[in-house]
């Protein structure tokens, strides 16, 4: 995190003298940069930690997944987001992101992702508010993060349409859903 953090805000990011062909500058993480930050502060140079910090937001993620899986799954129950959840938990197609310390954009992207679901269910479903105000914010921060995070709204309107009624007035054989 340097001065030249704010600058995609205030003028160009990359100076064109320096990098006059790099492809990567029309784009800006300023989440992604911030956590690196803070690894910095927390670590130093220890890649240990960065590595730390990128197992911890994986199993964060897992968790919301799980939660998201329980708040769908009416027939399945918690056998069926245990599943759902042990096959997003140990699949190889995350192994770069979590292993690779470039791969914190994923995983930051998929934390606020999920949150922001996981929170939209929850407004949907007759909760507080407050849950739509950080479905918002969650969206907000992970859009910081990645770029794919513009698929967010399609994503909870299928969820709104495809599920149809709420949770709570849905049948509850065997999903707790109503207890998140």
């Amino acid at each position: 995190v340097t001065r030249d953090f704010p600058r995609p805000w205030t003028g160009p990011w990359v100076r064109p003298e320096i990098a006059p062909n790099w492809p990567g500058y029309d784009y800006y993480r300023p989440l992604v940069i911030l956590s690196f930050g803070l690894d910095g502060l927390l670590w130093g140079q220890d890649p240990r930690g960065y590595h730390l910090t990128n197992l911890l937001l994986h199993a964060g993620c897992v968790a919301l997944f799980y939660f998201i899986a329980l708040r769908l799954c009416s027939r399945t129950g918690r056998w069926g987001a245990a599943a759902a959840t042990l096959i997003f938990a140990l699949h190889p197609v995350h192994e770069y992101s979590v292993l690779w310390l470039a791969g914190r954009t994923d995983l930051l992207c998929a934390a606020f992702y999920l949150a922001a679901v996981f929170s939209f269910l929850r407004a949907r479903d007759g909760r507080t508010t407050w849950n739509l105000a950080l479905a918002t914010a969650f969206a907000a921060m992970a859009i910081l993060s990645k770029e794919m995070a513009y698929s967010l709204p399609l994503v909870c309107a299928a969820l709104h349409f495809i599920q149809g009624r709420p949770v709570d007035e849905q049948d509850s054989k065997g999903c707790p859903a109503r207890l998140l």
